[in-house]
C-alpha cells in the first residue's frame, strides 16, 4: 500500500467511525450520500489517487466521484464541519491542491520554453511567415470563439 492509499484509508476509517455508516451501501439516503461526498473531496484534495481508486473506497465509479466533487457545496453544515474536523484531526495537507496546480503551471512553463527555443531557431523570414499565417489566424479564431461563447 502506497502513501496515498494509506492516507485515503485513514480518511475512510475516520469518517466511518465518526458517522457510523456503511460506505459500501447503494442506498440513496442523504447521510450516506453526504458522507461519500466528504470522503471524495478529502481524498481528491490530499492524495494523488485516481478517481476510480477514490470511488472504489465508497463503491462508486469515477463519474460518481466527479459528481460528488461538483456538488460538494450542497451538503449540510454538519458534514461541512465534519470535513473541516477531519482535516484538523488527521492533520491533512489540503494545500496539496495548490501544489497540484503549481505542477500543472510548471508543465505549462516547460512547454512554453520548448516552443520558444523552436521559435528562436527559425529564420527571420520563417518567423514572420509563422506569425502571419499561423499565429494571427489562430488567435483570431480563439478570440471569435470566446466572443460567441459569451
Amino acid at each position: 500500500m502506497n502513501i496515498n492509499e494509506e492516507k485515503a484509508t485513514e480518511i475512510f476509517e475516520y469518517l466511518q467511525n465518526k458517522l457510523d455508516c456503511d460506505f459500501n451501501t447503494t442506498r440513496r439516503q442523504r447521510r450516506y450520500v453526504y458522507a461519500k461526498k466528504v470522503f471524495c473531496k478529502l481524498a481528491k484534495e490530499t492524495t494523488y489517487l485516481t478517481l476510480d481508486k477514490i470511488g472504489s473506497y465508497v463503491s462508486i465509479d469515477h463519474a460518481g466521484v466527479i459528481n460528488h466533487l461538483r456538488t460538494f457545496h450542497y451538503i449540510d453544515e454538519k458534514y461541512q464541519k465534519l470535513y473541516n474536523q477531519c482535516i484538523l484531526d488527521l492533520q491533512l495537507d489540503v494545500k496539496m491542491i495548490e501544489r497540484k496546480k503549481k505542477k500543472i503551471s510548471d508543465n505549462k512553463s516547460i512547454r512554453l520554453n520548448d516552443i520558444m527555443v523552436q521559435l528562436r531557431n527559425l529564420s527571420e523570414n520563417d518567423l514572420h511567415e509563422f506569425e502571419q499565417y499561423r499565429l494571427k489566424p489562430f488567435l483570431n479564431i480563439r478570440k471569435n470563439s470566446i466572443l460567441t461563447e459569451n
